[in-house]
């Protein structure tokens, strides 16, 4: 009888041991996905900024050439 509360003691252990893992493994595949989503969130705003640093540079070249006329 004591081996069995053992056995069963343990069984349920493991049983929660691997609820957590699969949590676990989920939650990093959720961190994972979240961060690729990020990333692509980053270049497009890295891309806008580049974008604007142009269109900027273009004006006040426009500026100059017009200060020098």
């Amino acid at each position: 009888a004591t081996v069995c509360m053992i056995q069963t003691r343990h069984r349920a252990e493991l049983d929660r041991l691997r609820i957590e893992a699969n949590v676990t493994r989920e939650l990093i595949g959720a961190i994972v996905t979240e961060q690729a989503r990020a990333l692509t969130c980053v270049q497009i705003w890295t891309d806008a900024v580049n974008a604007l640093h142009l269109k900027i540079e273009r004006v006040e070249d426009a500026m100059m050439k017009e200060k020098g006329n």
